[in-house]
């Protein structure tokens, strides 16, 4: 299983945690700061599957890549609201997958990862205004509520997974 989401610093008061609306999709929990959802610029209408794994393709070296990776991308945006998947374009979604695919690959079984950082073009394909957060583990019961009670613990805010 694998999680992303993006933090930000916000007030840390209970009001301001309070006006954030938590959403339940396919057992996952998305937390999102509207204000910032509204600011968004919207995605080309590329931003499909397919698109997606297009962009994807030459970073796959095998048919089972593709496949895998198909999978992969399938199950990830059943987890993902459709106004957070139009804010950004196939491209993008591309990069964030393929560093999220490469991040995965790498754990070892039946041990978390959690990996932290700002990414940039240069360095991981696509950018954001908040630093990422990706954990992979085995499935994990309340996982990502627990990590967004941390984070508004030490002030963060979730800002999409």
């Amino acid at each position: 299983m694998g999680s992303y989401a993006e933090v930000a610093p916000s007030p840390a008061s209970k009001a301001a945690y309070n006006s954030r609306s938590i959403r339940h999709r396919a057992g996952a929990t998305h937390a999102r700061d509207f204000r910032s959802a509204m600011n968004a610029k919207l995605a080309p209408a590329d931003t499909t599957i397919d698109a997606i794994l297009t962009e994807l393709q030459p970073h796959l070296s095998s048919a089972a890549q593709v496949q895998q990776a198909r999978t992969f991308v399938s199950q990830f945006f059943s987890r993902v609201a459709g106004d957070d998947v139009a804010v950004r374009d196939a491209k993008t979604w591309a990069a964030l997958l393929h560093g999220l695919m490469d991040f995965i690959r790498v754990r070892a079984a039946n041990t978390p990862s959690v990996r932290v950082f700002n990414p940039s073009l240069e360095n991981d394909g696509w950018e954001s205004n908040y630093t990422a957060v990706q954990i992979a583990t085995n499935d994990m019961p309340f996982l990502v509520d627990s990590v967004g009670i941390a984070a508004h613990e030490h002030g963060l805010a979730l800002h999409g997974l």
